[in-house]
């Protein structure tokens, strides 16, 4: 077990407290003020409290959390409003239609902006295929726990002999029902809005995290076109990155 060498351990804790309420204290008041300032003075008082205190070298090179408060002060107020509330994600599943699925949700691009696609075919009809990707551009910072996007991108969506392909234009809501441990996700689009043989696609998934990298999902998803309504129930497994 690390320890920390100083003659009077219950001071430096003392002293180590103190700092924490200081810097928590003037986080507060920038999120009050409206704007996330850096707390400048943090790194300073760390390393006084190392040199007045003679903090064991151990301690400090296995703990990243101190290390990165030496080296440069993060803006934490910051982090939390741009560290997404729903993760980029790669999935695959199953659905009760025979159907199976691979894709990529929410591939980050730039600030707000986002990749999505993902491939489906059938087990046992070559016919029933869709396939796709579109770019979603969240109105709202990635940190919050409600957000909406709208979507513009290509499908293709190949069902009982019905070919039906072009843009795709829609919405996308998240929610995080609980921050990193559990999200809702709404999706719906018009395939080909301007044509004859328009099609509305949806999905409704929820997922919840089994560890913080792996996920499971729950999904249902329809599909309505001028010869066919097809509704199905899926799982999915997802990885968080």
């Amino acid at each position: 077990m690390l320890t920390i060498k100083t003659e009077d351990e219950g001071v430096l804790g003392l002293k180590i407290a103190m700092v924490g309420l200081v810097s928590l204290g003037q986080l507060l008041l920038a999120a009050g003020a409206g704007r996330a300032e850096p707390v400048t003075d943090i790194p300073a008082q760390l390393e006084d409290v190392e040199s007045a205190n003679g903090l064991d070298a151990e301690l400090v090179d296995s703990s990243p959390v101190l290390q990165r408060w030496l080296e440069e002060t993060p803006n934490l107020l910051d982090e939390i409003r741009n560290t997404p509330a729903v993760p980029f994600r790669l999935r695959g599943g199953l659905a009760s239609n025979r159907e199976w699925t691979a894709g990529a949700e929410d591939i980050p691009l730039y600030d707000r902006l986002t990749l999505s696609g993902d491939y489906r075919a059938a087990f046992d009809e070559q016919s029933d295929i869709e396939f796709g990707a579109s770019l979603r551009y969240y109105l709202l910072r990635r940190g919050s726990y409600f957000n909406i996007a709208p979507q513009l991108g290509f499908r293709h969506l190949d069902l009982a002999d019905n070919l039906t392909e072009g843009v795709l234009v829609g919405l996308v809501g998240t929610i995080a029902l609980a921050p990193g441990t559990a999200d809702l996700v709404v999706t719906y689009g018009l395939l080909d809005p301007l044509a004859s043989d328009e099609a509305t696609l949806g999905s409704v998934t929820t997922a919840y995290h089994l560890s913080p990298e792996l996920r499971i999902a729950g999904q249902v998803n329809w599909r309505n076109t001028i010869n066919q309504n097809d509704i199905a129930v899926g799982v999915l497994l997802e990885l968080a990155l």
